[in-house]
């Protein structure tokens, strides 16, 4: 069986391991990683594994809010003593173009 993160939610959830034997696994994993070779598709299973158990440490780990803070919003301006700056609607339209085509060449 290959290890992915499918695989690595199943061993947590049927094996219940303490965060020393995760943290192992994950040593065990980015060592494979590291010293991967081969084609990088074949070792993505292992670095969703990885992703998978740090998830799994960092929620396991995270402290449990405490209901007596009283948390606000602050919608106010971020830049208070000016104003954004306004653009001409084709300068706006250029700048879209010229990002969108800038992200159309990264996914070919």
């Amino acid at each position: 069986m290959s290890t992915n993160a499918q695989s690595a939610e199943k061993w947590l959830k049927e094996s219940s391991p303490s965060d020393a034997q995760v943290e192992e696994m994950i040593q065990k994993l980015e060592t494979r990683i590291d010293n991967w070779q081969g084609d990088d598709d074949d070792i993505q299973g292992s670095i969703e594994a990885v992703d998978a158990l740090n998830a799994h440490l960092l929620t396991k780990n995270q402290p449990i809010a405490s209901e007596s803070i009283n948390a606000t919003l602050d919608s106010g301006a971020l830049i208070p003593d000016t104003q954004p700056v306004e653009l001409a609607e084709d300068i706006k339209l250029e700048t879209f173009a010229a990002l969108k085509a800038q992200l159309d060449k990264r996914s070919d």
